[in-house]
This record gives C-alpha cells, sequence and structure tokens, in this order.
C-alpha cells in the first residue's frame, strides 16, 4: 500500500524543523558545517529526501536566511504599529532590530553577517518589508516636523546601519571591551535620533 501524501502542513512542518536544525549545526560547528548530508542525518532522513523539502544546498541556505528576516520582519511591524508617534515608531523600530539581535544571535549572525551576500534579492527575503516600515516612520517623522527635511530613503538607510553596526560589533570583535550592550544600543538610537531631529 503506498504511503499516503504528505499534508502541506505537514510539509512546512518539516521543512521548519530542518531549517532548525541548519541553524543549530552553524551554531555549534560554523558555516562549513551545513551541508545537507549533516542536516539529513541529525533529523533522521537521508540526504536524497531532504531533496524534497529543498532543492539544493544553497536552498537550504536561503531558507535560513528568509526564515528569521520573516521573523524579525513581524517583530518591526508590531513594534512600528504600536506607535502613533513617528519618533517614538522610529525608535521602537530600532530597539526592536536591536533586540532581535540580542535574543537569537545565532540567527542574526546566521542571516545578516554571512549569509547576506552579493546577489541576494532583497524583495525575495523579506528585507524591504523591514526597510518599508523604517521609512515610512521616518517619511511621517518629517510630515510631523519632527525631523529636518531628509531624503527618507537616505535617512532609513543611514538608521538602519546606525543600530546594525552597534549590534553587529559585539558578535563580530568578541574580544573587545565593549560598554554593556543595552546602554550602546541605547546610544546608538537616542544619538541617531538627536542628530536628524529638528
Amino acid at each position: 500500500m503506498p504511503k499516503p501524501k504528505q499534508t502541506l502542513q505537514a510539509h512546512a512542518e518539516v521543512r521548519a524543523r530542518l531549517i532548525g536544525i541548519a541553524r543549530e549545526i552553524y551554531s555549534l560547528e560554523g558555516p562549513d558545517a551545513v551541508t545537507m548530508r549533516q542536516v539529513g542525518r541529525r533529523a533522521g532522513y537521508s540526504t536524497a529526501a531532504l531533496y524534497r523539502y529543498f532543492a539544493d544546498h544553497d536552498a537550504l541556505v536561503r531558507a535560513m536566511w528568509r526564515d528569521t528576516v520573516e521573523r524579525l520582519g513581524d517583530r518591526i511591524a508590531a513594534a512600528g504599529a504600536g506607535q502613533q508617534d513617528p519618533l517614538h515608531r522610529i525608535r521602537a523600530i530600532l530597539a526592536t532590530y536591536a533586540d532581535f539581535a540580542a535574543r537569537d544571535a545565532t540567527a542574526f549572525r546566521v542571516s545578516f553577517l554571512h549569509l547576506a551576500r552579493p546577489g541576494a534579492i532583497v524583495e525575495e527575503s523579506g528585507m524591504a518589508a523591514i526597510f518599508l516600515v523604517l521609512r515610512t516612520a521616518v517619511a511621517a517623522a518629517r510630515q510631523w516636523g519632527q525631523i529636518r527635511p531628509v531624503d527618507p530613503d537616505l535617512c532609513a538607510q543611514t538608521l538602519w546601519a546606525i543600530i546594525h553596526g552597534a549590534v553587529a560589533l559585539d558578535q563580530t570583535i568578541a574580544d573587545f571591551p565593549f560598554s554593556d550592550r543595552t546602554l550602546r544600543v541605547t546610544e546608538a538610537i537616542e544619538t541617531a535620533i538627536r542628530g536628524i531631529a529638528r
């Protein structure tokens, strides 16, 4: 008797589990250890079975990236939606980005420090949606007269670069005696806001 066809939900659950295993391997053993064979072995699947869930190794790696960006995007959208005042919205978005990097450091490292390589498709990854939330808040702050008349795209990109730098530093340069991370992130956000404020 043939095996019943896997439901879409079951397929999605297995796929999510495989992404989690790949991320765990990355965290413990580094990026070169994330192979189809290793992921399959840890999940209890043959390497061939993994190809039902990912076209190839690159698709698995892209899925790890997209999964992280989607989770971050959901959190940023919620943070932005919870604030009426545009400057408070900008602060909440930047703080959420920093909090995600701290709480889910492995996913952040995997997605933003190692997998965000040239040729990655921004729209496909969900990065464009994250940027749009920040850009919209900047445009609203400009419209409310809270910030100088700046180019919303350039300003949002600069704010993103500032907070990304603040959170990526201690993940990439582990042996430098940085100040308390929370204080550094708060100072980065407030310095950036003061820089654009009227």
